[in-house]
């Protein structure tokens, strides 16, 4: 019984209370029945422009790049281990490697054998690993056939197998090298994608062998101990792209994009009469509950693969004023983990209502409180150095205005 009087009594203050300030005005003449989340929108985008990134290879990559292009150029290297000691015969040895990502038309590749060490974290075109550079004498022509893999621009998993001289293997044998190296590249003007140790499709390599003439013959099937790629960037490649709106995996590159702030998008469309100070008390201390830049994505001008491909953009808040195109330090972003990464499936069919909303809430709440500058944002892909996809979005001068960038948000003004 007194638990029951204990709730009605709880029940009837609960009722008075919500009564009693339902129609009670704050100082800024706003009735608080009426502070519920307000949305609008920012159109005014005053700045944007693409910009090449660095290229991040540390050995986890689980992928390896062979490019011949313009711009890059990369060879793979996959070292493998264990092999048996004392080898004297070795019959039909292949290396196999799988690809999902692959260039339109015909690619050549080579392969030569390295008899030097390498650190995958620090490998590179000049060194093979820290302070270490690489020894020409130590680079060996290969006898291996040159394969040419013809085929067209697939997602679907295929193999490329290439012979190799058991001389090449005998011969690290003899010379009693802990592993069994090989650098693939190309001549041809073409890029193509293999899976790393990484990845569950790794390099094999395959062949049969015997101890002696005496013994049975038996298999060696391994994958990759270690792999990695070097690359180098041609100097004469453009670094920014003033006016573009675009991103590319390989070589990475991201966008920049600044947008206005005005009081007056913050301006509760109810209230007709504020001064400034009301204002400018109300924009510091509002709340916002979400904010999202949505990019409309230009399919006829992004190159996609077949199907339907994902995409991941990350934004980063700039940290200090951008006056005109240019790189952008990375030094110079801040990672806020309340935007976090959005990711999106976006079809390669034309399609001009295809978008992506990128979380910037915590970003845009910084700048409305005062509590960080607006220099504008920074939007990276996941997948830098990772596959060939390039993504371009409608910027602020596309012709039809429905499809230029915009910042969604929504508010809730201050309770007093």
């Amino acid at each position: 019984m007194y638990l029951m009087i204990k709730r009605v009594l709880f029940c009837l203050s609960f009722t008075l209370l919500i009564f009693g300030c339902s129609d009670k005005e704050n100082s800024l003449n706003i009735i608080q029945s009426d502070l519920q989340p307000i949305a609008n929108q920012i159109d005014s985008i005053s700045q944007q422009f693409s910009f090449r990134d660095e290229v991040s290879v540390n050995g986890e990559n689980y992928k390896l790049l062979i490019s011949n292009t313009q711009e890059v150029e990369s060879q793979a290297i996959i070292s493998f281990a264990y092999l048996p000691e004392n080898v004297e015969y070795i019959n039909n040895a292949t290396l196999t490697l799988y690809s999902d990502l692959k260039p339109v038309g015909n690619m050549e590749f080579k392969i030569k054998r390295l008899e030097q060490d390498y650190i995958e974290s620090e490998a590179n075109w000049e060194q093979a690993s820290e302070g270490i550079t690489w020894e020409d004498s130590l680079l060996f022509d290969s006898a291996t056939p040159i394969v040419t893999h013809t085929d067209t621009i697939a997602t679907s998993l295929d193999s490329l197998v290439f012979q190799i001289p058991e001389d090449e293997i005998l011969a690290w044998t003899e010379k009693d090298l802990n592993l069994f190296s090989l650098i693939i590249y190309t001549e041809s003007e073409n890029y193509i994608e293999i899976y790393s140790s990484e990845h569950s499709k790794n390099p094999v390599l395959k062949f049969n062998y015997r101890l002696n003439s005496e013994t049975e013959e038996e298999e060696y099937n391994r994958t990759a101990f270690k792999d990695t790629f070097i690359i180098n960037i041609n100097e004469d490649a453009d670094q920014f792209w003033d006016n573009t709106l675009e991103f590319s995996n390989m070589l990475p590159k991201k966008s920049f994009l600044k947008f206005d702030v005005e009081p007056h998008d913050f301006v509760n469309p109810f209230d007709e009469d504020l001064d400034e100070e009301d204002i400018n008390y109300r924009i510091k201390h509002l709340t916002v509950n979400n904010a999202y830049v949505r990019l409309y994505i230009n399919i006829e001008e992004s190159s996609f693969f077949s199907g339907t491909r994902i995409i991941s953009i990350t934004p980063f808040r700039v940290n200090s004023e951008v006056t005109e195109a240019g790189v952008i330090d990375s030094e110079n972003l801040e990672y806020l983990v309340n935007s976090g990464t959005t990711t999106k499936s976006i079809l390669s069919e034309p399609d001009s209502t295809q978008y992506i909303d990128l979380k910037i809430t915590p970003i845009l709440q910084g700048i409305i409180s005062g509590e960080r500058e607006n220099y504008g944002i920074v939007l990276r892909s996941s997948n830098q150095s990772r596959n060939f996809d390039a993504i371009k979005f409608y910027g602020m001068d596309a012709e039809d205005e429905s499809l230029r960038p915009k910042v969604h948000f929504v508010y809730t003004l201050p309770m007093e």
